[in-house]
């Protein structure tokens, strides 16, 4: 995967751009589900109060980050991914226009494979809040 560790927002290599889009696609679909319950998405529990960052779907999404990494692995296991589809400009690669499509599905298909797992996750974090209880809900990826 030509991949040296995780550096985000730095798009050094292509499975970092590819990073950065998945779990961008991943927490908005957060954003949203946490909007249905009422949520206050700045206030989190674990990242911190900042400056327009909205730190309780960052929070969320955290289990979640491995449906991203095994449709990276599971693409370049595949052959989906092309190096030729990138462009590398300023020492950054980029994801042109015409060929974003193909990407966003791959993400987005991979997180549709789990979206009743997340919605059941954020309902029984939703209850662990409003009936104060302690066990707060997990998430275990399928083989």
């Amino acid at each position: 995967m030509k991949w040296y560790k995780r550096m985000p927002r730095t798009k050094v290599d292509i499975t970092n751009l590819l990073m950065d889009i998945g779990y961008t696609f991943l927490f908005n679909y957060f954003e949203a589900m946490l909007a249905l319950y009422g949520f206050d998405v700045y206030k989190g529990f674990y990242h911190k109060l900042f400056f327009k960052r909205k730190s309780l779907a960052c929070d969320l999404m955290e289990p979640f980050r491995c449906l991203i990494d095994k449709q990276i692995v599971k693409a370049y296991n595949l052959k989906q991914i092309n190096e030729q589809d990138f462009k590398l400009e300023k020492g950054r690669y980029i994801l042109p226009w015409d060929k974003q499509k193909k990407y966003a599905n791959l993400f987005f298909n991979g997180i549709s494979d789990y979206k009743e797992e997340i919605f059941n996750y954020v309902r029984q974090f939703y209850y662990c809040l409003m009936n104060d209880e302690k066990n707060f809900p997990k998430f275990l990826i399928k083989k």
